[in-house]
């Protein structure tokens, strides 16, 4: 899921800074840490969990050994990357797929946070629909509706995302989505959280525009 593509967007961008140190790849093996994995382990598994952190080794090309090759599937398949049709082996992956998403809530980017109101109004999105949110918010706030704002930066879902939510009587969630899966997606892994929430969904092929979000929140507010 994601909003439209920010290529189609209008509005210029800052300029990219390339990062100053390599990027990280994750838990990748070349030929000299393969050779020792081997050392190490005496075997390598794609999905095998050696560290206990639910986080699986992978090779890269060019390794010059047959045991380092892997053959990835989107059906059933064991630790060892062979297909498998067993249900201790499916449950297996899916728990491990489990702990690794809840580790990963720790390590994902956190929202950027926009508190500069008292107000007991809050706006959630993601993506490319950011500056139009921040404008809307400068447009309402002359107009008497103040509006504190998260930015959703990564899934899953860190806790600060369940705490926004807790400080408001009424969060709009924009999404430039016709069916609203960021709502969607609140509402699954917090069900106890929603109810203040509603979603502001557009989805009509354009950038989203502050003039929007100004109207639809605008529309919810003077029924309150």
């Amino acid at each position: 899921m994601s909003d439209l593509d920010i290529g189609m967007n209008l509005w210029l961008s800052e300029p990219f800074k390339y990062p100053d140190r390599p990027i990280s790849h994750g838990k990748t093996l070349n030929q000299e840490k393969f050779e020792q994995f081997l050392r190490d382990k005496g075997e390598w598994f794609r999905y095998r969990d050696y560290d206990g952190d639910a986080v699986g080794y992978r090779t890269i090309p060019g390794i010059e050994s047959n045991r380092s090759a892997y053959f990835t599937r989107g059906t059933g398949h064991n630790d060892m990357a062979v297909y498998s049709e067993r249900v201790e082996d499916w449950m297996h992956n899916m728990e491990r797929l489990r702990r690794k998403l809840d580790k990963a809530r720790a390590l994902v980017p956190k929202p950027a946070v926009h508190n500069h109101f008292d107000t007991r109004i809050g706006i959630i999105s993601m993506g490319s629909n950011d500056p139009a949110v921040l404008e809307a918010i400068d447009h309402m706030a002359k107009a008497g509706i103040e509006a504190n704002y998260l930015r959703v930066r990564a899934l899953p879902f860190t806790q600060d995302v369940w705490d926004f939510i807790a400080q408001y009587d009424r969060v709009y969630v924009v999404e430039n989505n016709f069916d609203g899966q960021l709502y969607q997606l609140l509402r699954m892994e917090s069900p106890a959280n929603h109810l203040n929430l509603t979603s502001l969904a557009l989805g009509d092929t354009l950038p989203m525009t502050a003039l929007w979000i100004h109207s639809q929140i605008s529309k919810h507010e003077e029924t309150r």
